[in-house]
């Protein structure tokens, strides 16, 4: 969505060869290292999760209705639900921090994944406010994909990357903007 998002910006051909061709180009490298990267994260967040769990019940085997149960009905399970929606959160505002523009700065321009990260970051710390909310517009939408059993992906998917291109090329020319007022200062 990205790359469509970026060709219709630049009034560039629109064919699938130039759409998808851009996944193979060299320019996409480092878009691949920042897919590992987010790969690693979802690992890491995972074993954070078993880790929590056996923190909370042991190495005792609950099947999901049990875990509900026990989630819903006791002050161990309450505390559980309470720790890991907050380390969740937690851990989910780090991977939104390095990815919120990183993906379509490494399609757009021709930048490390480090610097992807990095300029990421710096992003939503300069903007909170809208980037938390954006986070939570984010996960709102994941939200609805999921109860919908993964068919709003269909049309949150492409929303989202539509809209994230265009929140990157805003972002983007804030930063160079102050940029220059602040080299114009000095």
């Amino acid at each position: 969505m990205y790359e469509i998002s970026r060709r219709r910006e630049e009034g560039l051909e629109l064919s699938p060869n130039a759409v998808f061709g851009t996944l193979f180009s060299s320019r996409t490298k480092e878009l691949r290292w920042m897919a590992l990267v987010t790969g690693f994260a979802f690992i890491i967040w995972i074993d954070i999760a078993v880790f929590l769990y056996v923190i909370f019940f042991g190495l005792k085997e609950l099947n999901l209705a049990d875990l509900i149960g026990t989630v819903a009905t006791t002050p161990q399970g309450a505390l559980f639900l309470v720790v890991g929606n907050l380390v969740g959160a937690g851990l989910g505002m780090a991977v939104f921090s390095i990815t919120a523009i990183s993906f379509p700065m490494l399609l757009h321009k021709d930048v490390d994944f480090i610097t992807a990260m990095i300029t990421s970051v710096k992003c939503v710390i300069a903007n909170r406010r809208i980037m938390i909310s954006w986070a939570i517009f984010i996960a709102f939408l994941l939200a609805i994909s999921l109860a919908s059993v993964l068919l709003g992906m269909i049309v949150v998917l492409p929303l989202l990357g539509h809209a994230t291109w265009h929140l990157y090329r805003r972002a983007i020319r804030y930063d160079e903007a102050i940029e220059s007022n602040t080299d114009e200062k000095e």
